[in-house]
Order: structure tokens, then C-alpha cells, then sequence
């Protein structure tokens, strides 16, 4: 790379995508950083000093692992990092467990990996003894179990990924779940 070029273009002639759409998927995914940092648009120019690199899915059991993690370490450069370390979280529309890997990966002493489905969860993080799975919970009805007990109290961190449900929807019961120092992050 003489010129300077864009990253996705780049991905290609680099190796590290077959084709431009492939690069794009890789950027969407987050799974593309420039000198260590997330490649956030495309068109970003970049040059032959740059350092590109494609990160791993191997490093989680699915890619919202590193859509948590990206969240996480922005939190951390604008000055307020989330506490993963030694808490309580809860995780709502907990799919194949992406998030649970994530947050386990940084220190969680214990995740409660709700979700509407069933049998969902990968095995890697669904037989790791700080996980409770509760399949078949309504994001809607957190507020209520955790009333009830049967989420066993309150969480110091929520976090929730819903596809199929709006966050103004479940955003009280979310809320609710977490303790009143409690962070939440939606």
C-alpha cells in the first residue's frame, strides 16, 4: 500500500478477506482494528504503516462477545469503565452466550443467562459453575423474578442484547434487576 486506500479494499489486497464483501462483513462485525483500534466505518483510509489485523471468533463462543467487549473497553477511554470483575450479572436475551463468555473472560463471579429460548446457550459457558441458565424467561418478567426470588436478588451489572423485543419495552423490569448502585448496559 503506497497510497492511501480504504480499509476494506485494503482487507483484500492484504489477504485478510476474500472479496470486498466479505471486508465489509468483517468491519460490521467488528472484527477488524487499525493499529489496535476497531475499525468503525469502511471508507477509512488507511496506509502501508498501518497495522491491520482481523480478530478471531475463536475467542468467544459467538460474536456478541466482542460486541460486549468493544463496549466495555469504549467505556473504559471516555473514563468510565463498567465493573465486570467479581459481580453479580445479569444477562438478558442471553442467545448462545456470547456476553456470558465475555463477561466470565473478565472476572464475573456469577451470570445469570436469561433468555426467551431454550437449550440455546453454548456448553462451553452453560456448564461453567458461575452461570445460572434460566431458559424460557421473558425479558418483560425479570422485574417480577427478581421480586419473587427466584433470580436469587439483585445484579450489580445488567446487560442485555434483545433482538426480538424493543428496550422501551423491558427497560423498567431491566431496571428493576439491578441493585440501586447497580449498572446497567443495553
Amino acid at each position: 500500500m503506497v497510497r492511501p486506500r480504504r480499509v476494506d479494499t485494503a482487507l483484500v489486497a492484504l489477504g485478510l478477506a476474500r472479496n470486498e464483501a466479505e471486508a465489509a462483513e468483517l468491519i460490521a462485525d467488528d472484527r477488524v482494528t487499525v493499529n489496535g483500534a476497531p475499525v468503525l466505518n469502511m471508507a477509512r483510509q488507511v496506509t502501508s504503516s498501518d497495522q491491520l489485523a482481523v480478530v478471531s471468533l475463536e475467542r468467544f463462543v459467538s460474536r456478541g462477545g466482542l460486541k460486549l467487549e468493544h463496549a466495555l473497553k469504549h467505556f473504559e477511554c471516555i473514563g468510565y469503565p463498567v465493573p465486570v470483575r467479581g459481580m453479580r450479572v445479569l444477562d438478558a436475551g442471553a442467545s448462545t452466550g456470547g456476553f456470558v463468555d465475555c463477561l466470565l473472560q473478565n472476572g464475573a463471579a456469577q451470570v445469570v443467562a436469561c433468555d426467551v429460548g431454550r437449550g440455546l446457550l453454548h456448553p462451553k459457558v452453560a456448564g461453567d459453575p458461575r452461570v445460572k441458565v434460566r431458559d424460557g424467561v421473558n425479558a418483560r418478567d425479570i422485574a417480577a423474578l427478581v421480586r419473587g426470588g427466584e433470580l436469587q436478588g439483585e445484579f450489580d451489572l445488567v446487560v442485555a442484547d434483545l433482538s426480538f423485543i424493543s428496550l422501551r419495552t423491558v427497560m423498567e423490569s431491566l431496571a428493576a434487576a439491578a441493585r440501586s448502585e447497580g449498572e446497567l448496559l443495553l
